[in-house]
């Protein structure tokens, strides 16, 4: 769960039309190694926050931010590819202390 609070964060940074380049991705059978496309219907009305859901749902939340950084480097995000991966690296270390 510490890892959503961001990706809206993200979300929100992306213009319209980044939005839809980025969903485009999310949509591609096979685009991204190894990862099922979310289908084209339910995208097709989802804003930033519904994006970022079906991410998580389908994906989980550590894959759905790996995803997240994979597409926004091909969408020439790198800004926010670096402010996520900083994220990410220090949430990982935090999760290693933790037992569950």
């Amino acid at each position: 769960h510490g890892l959503s609070p961001q990706s809206p964060y993200v979300g929100s940074l992306l213009k319209d039309e980044q939005l839809k380049h980025f969903q485009w991705f999310l949509k591609q059978d096979g685009i991204l190694e190894g990862f099922s496309a979310i289908p084209e219907a339910r995208l097709q009305r989802a804003d930033r926050q519904d994006t970022v859901d079906l991410m998580v749902q389908k994906y989980g939340c550590n894959e759905a931010l790996g995803i997240t950084i994979k597409i926004l480097e091909k969408i020439s995000r790198n800004d926010l590819v670096q402010h996520l991966s900083s994220i990410s690296s220090g949430l990982k270390g935090k999760l290693r202390r933790v037992k569950i």
